[in-house]
């Protein structure tokens, strides 16, 4: 069991397959909560990471991580009204200001990477591209009980990838921008567990555990071993 266990905390090393939340209309990017001069926008379709909250109710600050052709640059500034490229070359957006660029060799289109941690407006992330939202959406009508064949379209979207099959359960983890961001836990088929790590309320469960930074959602009722064990998997290290 301690074998399988670090099996599946070495995993965690390396993400495969990330999933951001998606711009649903043009964003603009602005420094700080208040700022009325943005220094960026983004194109519908473009990836951010939702970073925390804003003292400003209506933005929220974002990560985003987007790549510029050398073409558009002076030394090592990316020009005002470069074109922003993601890791794959599509055009995403548009700078207003001229930014200072990082090297990066995450991507095969450039090395000349721009980071924004700024703000966007709340209303152009899409909701759609909200794990928790979307889980709570496909659960809450069926009380929690699902199988995979309910929870398989769903595992697909976000990119969930089997980490581990132990002990009668199966680990499915939605990897986020520094680790994981969700996992699903079955058992026979049957979703019995969700493991948020972002803030996320279901409306039907079995018990709930808030330990430290970890969050246990059953829906399933399970033996005092069996929630051990996803204690020990789950569990900061």
């Amino acid at each position: 069991m301690t074998h399988r266990i670090f099996l599946f905390f070495s995993c965690l090393l390396f993400v495969i397959a990330t999933r951001a939340e998606k711009i649903k209309s043009t964003a603009e990017i602005f420094e700080t909560p208040y700022a009325s001069q943005a220094v960026a926008w983004l194109d519908r379709g473009a990836e951010v990471w939702v970073d925390g909250t804003s003292s400003n109710s209506s933005r929220i600050k974002v990560y985003v991580k987007v790549w510029v052709k050398r073409k558009d640059m002076t030394r090592s500034t990316a020009k005002p009204n470069a074109v922003l490229h993601d890791r794959n070359g599509n055009v995403v957006g548009g700078t207003y200001l001229a930014q200072a660029t990082v090297y990066d060799t995450t991507s095969s289109f450039s090395t000349h990477c721009l980071i924004f941690r700024g703000y966007i407006f709340k209303d152009r992330i899409d909701p759609k591209s909200i794990p928790e939202l979307e889980l709570a959406k496909l659960l809450d009508p069926i009380k929690s009980k699902a199988d995979t064949s309910v929870m398989n379209p769903f595992l697909k979207y976000f990119n969930f990838e089997e980490k581990m099959d132990t002990a009668g359960f199966t680990f499915y983890q939605m990897e986020g921008k520094d680790g994981p961001r969700m996992s699903l836990v079955f058992q026979s088929d049957q979703l019995v567990a969700v493991v948020p790590t972002h803030s996320m309320k279901l409306k039907y469960f079995e018990a709930e555990l808030h330990q430290s930074d970890l969050h246990v959602i059953y829906l399933r009722k399970l033996s005092p071993q069996e929630e051990e064990l996803f204690t020990e998997v789950f569990s900061p290290r």
